[in-house]
Parts: C-alpha cells; structure tokens; sequence
C-alpha cells in the first residue's frame, strides 16, 4: 500500500474552513485544555517547591524593580524568565501568590500547545495533506501533548516554567520564520511583511534564549521544517541561507558567553569525563522514550546511577536502540516525513541537555517538554494512519477499535496526569513520592524530613531524617534540620547533642548551628548562654540576619529597647524586608519609645511585607489616624469594612471616627452594622444613636462619607 504523501500543491479542498477549523481543531484543543487544567488544579494550591526557593521567595530581585545590568550573572542568563515572575508579582498586587504562579503555568502551557497546533497544521497544509488529516493529526497530537502527565513537571513545578515559556516563545518564532519562508518578497508590500516577520521571529528567539540556554536548537529546528516542507520549493533555500546566520550567530555567542562565566558550558557544578557523559545521556535517552510511553515511576528527583563508561552493556543497549530509531527516521524521510520530523525534534529537543555536555540532573523529566511534541506527533500520525487503513478495507471493527482507542487514550493520561496533579499538591507528597522512588538517594529523603518539618510535623520529620543519615552520615543540612525537629518535640538534650557533636564537627564555621544551639538555650531559660551563641555566630559571619534579629529579640525581651533597636536597625540595614525587625520596631516606636510617624513607617511596611493582613491594615489605619491623616484612616477602616462583613473592629472605629465629626447618623450606622456581629463589643458606640442631631449636611446613610 502506498502511503507516501503527495507533494503537489493542495487543492482548494484540501485546506480546512474556518467552520472546520473551529470544530475540528479548536473546539477539541480547548476541551483537552479543560481536561489539563482540571488535572492540574491540585497542584495549584501546592505552594512552592525546591529550587522554587532560591528562584523566587529568596530572590532580592523580585521585591523590587532593576534593570537588566542589575542583575546577577546567572539571573542575566535567564533574564525573560525571572521578568515573567516578576510580572506575576505585579498582578498579585505587589506580593508572591504561588497559586497565581502555578495557573501562570498552566496558561502558559495551553498557548504552547496552541501554537503548535498552528505550527504542525501549517505544515500539513504545505505537505498537501488532506482536511481530514490536517484536523486529526493536529488535534490529536496537541491533545496527548496536552494531557500527558510528563508535562505535569514543568507544568506544576513553577521553576519548570523555563522550559514552558521557552518552548512557547521558539515554537512562536519559528512559527513567523515560516510566514517569511511563504512572503513574496518580490513587491514593496512584501517585502515590509518579510521584514516584520523575521524581526519578530529574531525578537521571539532573544526572549526563548533569555528564558532557557536550550532555545539554542531553533536554527536547526528551522532547518528541520524547511527540509520537511519546502522540499519542493528550492527558491526559498536563499531566505534560509541568509536568514540563520543571526540565529546561527546568537546560539554561538550564548554558549561562549556561559562558557566564560561559568567556566563550562553546561552546568558549572559538573565535571565529568566525555565517555561517562555520553554513555549516561545515551542510557537517559532511552529511558525518557520508555517514561513517555509508560508514564509510571513519575518523580521530582530520579535516583539515575551513572554509566561509567562506553564498555557497558547499557551503552550497548542504548547505542543500538538510538542507532535503529535514526536508521528508521532516515527510510522514513519519502514515505512518511512526518515520522522523520518528529524523532528528528525528539532527538534535537534532547540534545543541549542530554548530548556532550556534562549535567549535574542526569535524568529530570521537564527536559521532554519539547521531545515530547515529537512523540505526540508520530503517535497521532500513526493512529491516523491506522483509522485511513482500516476504513479502506471495509473492516468496522477495526476502524471502530482504532477510533475508541483515541479518546481512552486521552483520558487515561489525564487521569495519570490528575495523579501527578495530586502528588505536586504539598511538598510533602512531592518528596514522598520521590523518596519512594529512590530509595537509595539521599536528597529525597533529606528534602522529605524539611518539608515535613516545615508542615508542623516533626516526628514524621525525624524518621525521614534517620534513613537520611543511613545513607549520608555526614549531610550537615539534614543535622541542622533534624535538630530542629527535635527541639520541636521539645527533646532539647538531643538537639543540642546532634549540634555539637555532628554539625560542629563537620561544619566548625557553622552559624545556623549556633543560632539553632542559642534557640534550645533561650527555650531552656538561659538567655546569657543564647545570647554567647548568637555572639559567637556573628564572630563568625557579621552579616548573618537572623542572629542579628534573634539578639534584639532578648534584649527586648530583657527590658532593654534602646539596644533591641540597634539590633533591629541593624538587620534592617543588611535585610530591608526583615518583617520580625520591622514588627519589633514599630512595637518600640509606638509604646516604648514613642515616635509615631517612625511606628508608621514599620508599620507600612509590615502590611506591603504582608500581602495586605487586615490585622495590620487595622494597626496602620488606627496610627495614621494617631498622625493626623485620617482621611486615609478612615479609607483604609472602610475598605476593610466592607471587604470583611463580619468585621466589627473596623466597623466600630469608623463609627467612632463619624462620632469625631459628629456625624452622629452615620456614626449610627456602623455601629449599628457592627451590632450584629458583636453585640457586646458595640454595646458602648450604640449610645451615638440616641444623641440628638443637628443639620449634618449632605451624608451618606451607610456611614461612606468620610470625616473632614
């Protein structure tokens, strides 16, 4: 049977309609789209997870504007990616929202998907395929690319949106390289489209770069699409010929550039000989093809043993196997180019991180982010071939069998997506699922004891902990950490002993050891023996925040507030946003040392810190007021009012503020409001209903003027 495509030009009826279109591509990718944000809901509200940390919530260049100069070395690198947090900061009002970044990803997933539907049904149109075809195979690859739980990394895992948006943003720049392939450059008006499109398309390569290093492979994805479908256009070899040469170019200059900085151009931590990294990527290959295919095992932290040399039967194994699926590609390039094209960008979307160069991850499995757009292509390809054959030899059952297995194809992997939606719901389950996964390795257990310390459950903490040290006895971070769940559970002898003897010894210039040993002696009742500790830590690094915090909260607590403000004046100094320092001071400036436009400030600064807590935005108000501005008192009471009905503090003190300006009716009103939730609270302010009122003026009845 002859199943080459045919390269003529397409007919009139061999491109979808519009109505087609809608029906037959957009209306099932917005189902699957569903169906992958339902999936992933669970990881919405799962916080942030591992590198999470450093990326974001402890990142100084988040919290405030810079320029790009500005930037460290390795954020530079990454600059479009760290601007897209920082957008999503600005939508958050100002503050971190890791639910807001998490749908951020599953948004910028579906504009992926998009974008590659409109990519390969640009491609079908230019092979001459067939309306049916065009609709089949874009959809259904986009779907499986959509709904595959191997998505479910980069997807939940916010730091896994480098891969996301720097897909989205090469898929898109080819996507324009491709409208300039097809521009008649021959007229005026044609050659101004040629021109804008290749400028965007360089424009969307910069930002995929400055997202993610890997974006280096669009020149020879380029390539990959005009090979596949201008095989029969050879004039548009001299757009081509001169167009990647920027490209070309960018790519070299970014691999020098990391090259000079980091002094490697993979990951700078990594040193491993060249036969060792390639046996170990050529083994991680052909277990990224069998995850895909069996998406069971799924895990934030493989436990993949390295191959140690070119003499072992894995590289054998995984040497043929590669060796067989190009040897396929290459027959495949006639009879069926599609195949071709989608090992062609599984291999290609591999190759920056699991080629020649040394990665410290040897196996992570948002790095098949793109590879698996080649995978879903050739399965959707395959099955329509399979439907066109059984419907041309008249056999029902086999038609009916092929075109049932489409849609249980689609919902079992969402279900095993919802699975890994579910996992990435807590840190918890993340590292437990990991450290099920992989036994033998220490980071999983490690990170499994800190995520149950960080949800309040010490005990569970310390068991994860003991398997950590069986199998890394000297992990300083997991000392630190099981000594804090320890002193949790109030075993202080053994905190302090793990401390001593384990962390001291390996680590000698610890000072989160000393400042966990000054905790256990402030909770023991001895706060000189705290205080040497915290003295101690700061001999050892001066700069070190949180002793410097810790030391004015005993001298507070000592009666001392004149020192416990240098302290707290001093961490402020090196950490502006240190919110337990700023708490202290506004304490200190309003009762103790009395200077309330200084409270104000702390305070102001405690509610931007604070994501707007009411408790707060209470304080901040009742000071402005105390400072003459109560106009923005009475703003800030009434918002809070009205955000929160059952918010009779508020409530109350815009009543006592109306009573001020004896606006006695409106001062009426809100206790009245105030009443019916607290009844015994506003028992007093109820007695400005029955003071007798004079001509008030134009008022509004609800209590919303607000005074002079």
């Amino acid at each position: 049977m002859d199943t080459a495509p045919d390269h003529t030009p397409p007919a009139p009826r061999a491109r979808l309609t519009r109505f087609e279109w809608l029906g037959l591509v957009a209306a099932p990718i917005a189902i699957f789209s569903i169906m992958v944000s339902v999936a992933m809901l669970p990881a919405v509200f799962g916080g942030f997870h591992f590198d999470d940390a450093s990326l974001i919530t402890e990142n100084p260049h988040l919290v405030k504007e810079q320029y790009l100069s500005q930037y460290s070395q390795q954020n530079w690198f990454r600059w479009r990616l760290y601007q897209s947090f920082k957008n999503d900061i600005r939508l958050a009002g100002g503050s971190i929202s890791a639910e807001l970044m998490h749908a951020m990803n599953i948004i910028n997933h579906i504009q992926t998907a998009v974008v590659w539907a409109l990519l390969i049904g640009w491609v079908l149109v230019r092979l001459g395929r067939s309306a049916r075809e065009q609709a089949f195979v874009t959809a259904v690859s986009t779907g499986i690319f959509l709904v595959h739980p191997i998505m479910s990394e980069p997807v939940a895992y916010v730091a896994g949106r480098a891969d996301v948006l720097s897909a989205l943003f090469m898929l898109t720049g080819v996507l324009l390289y491709c409208i300039t392939f097809i521009t008649d450059a021959s007229k005026p008006k044609g050659l101004v489209l040629a021109f804008v499109t290749y400028g965007l398309s360089m424009l969307m390569l910069v930002w995929a770069i400055f997202t993610k290093e890997s974006a280096i492979i669009f020149p020879v994805l380029v390539l990959g699409v005009w090979l596949l479908a201008f095989e029969k256009a050879p004039q548009s070899f001299q757009k081509i010929k001169w167009g990647l040469g920027l490209p070309v170019l960018l790519g070299i200059g970014l691999v020098v550039a990391r090259a000079v900085v980091f002094g490697t151009p993979g990951n700078p931590d990594t040193d491993r000989p060249v036969d060792e990294t390639l046996a170990t990527n050529a083994w991680a290959v052909i277990n990224y093809i069998w995850l895909w295919f069996v998406p069971y095992g799924q895990s934030l932290d493989h436990d993949f043993t390295p191959v140690e040399s070119l003499f072992t039967i894995r590289f054998a194994i995984a040497l043929t196997v590669i060796i067989s699926l190009m040897r396929l590609a290459w027959r495949w390039r006639r009879e069926e180019p599609l195949y071709t094209f989608g090992l062609f960008l599984f291999f290609l979307g591999l190759a920056p991180t699991t080629s020649i160069i040394p990665i410290t991850d040897l196996f992570v499995e948002r790095r098949m982010y793109v590879p698996s757009m080649g995978l879903s292509l050739i399965a959707a390809v395959f099955v329509y071939r399979r439907i066109r054959e059984a419907r041309r030899s008249g056999n029902p059952r086999q038609l009916r069998r092929w075109q049932l297995a489409v849609p249980a194809v689609i919902v079992l992997l969402t279900l095993f997506s919802l699975r890994m939606g579910f996992i990435w719901s807590s840190d918890v389950s993340v590292w437990k699922n990991a450290a099920n996964r992989a036994q033998f390795k220490p980071r999983p257990w490690r990170n499994l004891g800190t995520a149950y310390l960080e949800a309040g459950d010490p005990h569970s903490a310390v068991t994860a902990f003991s398997r950590l040290f069986e199998l890394d006895p000297k992990n300083v971070p997991g000392f630190v950490n099981a000594a804090e769940a320890l002193r949790q559970m109030n075993q202080f002898d053994n905190a302090w002993d793990i401390l001593n003897r384990n962390v001291l010894l390996l680590q000698p210039n610890s000072v989160e050891a000393r400042m966990n040993l000054a905790m256990i002696a402030e909770q023991r009742g001895q706060p000189e023996r705290a205080r040497a500790m915290l003295e101690d830590a700061l001999v050892h690094n001066p700069d070190f925040v949180p002793a410097i915090v810790r030391m004015g909260t005993l001298a507070y607590a000592e009666g001392d507030s004149h020192l416990a403000r240098e302290h707290f004046e001093r961490a402020l100094r090196l950490s502006p946003n240190e919110i337990v320092a700023h708490r202290y001071l506004a304490l200190i400036y309003s009762h103790d040392q009395v200077d309330l436009k200084r409270a104000r400030e702390h305070v102001e600064q405690l509610a931007h810190l604070s994501a707007g807590d009411p408790a707060i935005r209470r304080e901040l108000a009742a000071l402005m007021i105390q400072t003459g501005d109560l106009a923005g008192g009475f703003r800030i009471f009434q918002e809070l009012a009205e955000a929160d009905p059952d918010d009779a503090t508020s409530m109350l003190a815009l009543s006592q503020l109306h009573a001020r300006q004896q606006n006695y009716m409106a001062a009426c009103a809100w206790a009245i409001r105030a009443a019916r939730v607290d009844q015994l609270a506003a028992e007093e302010y109820l007695s400005f209903c029955l003071v007798p009122t004079a001509r008030q003026g134009t008022q509004d009845r609800d209590g919303g003027m607000p005074p002079g």
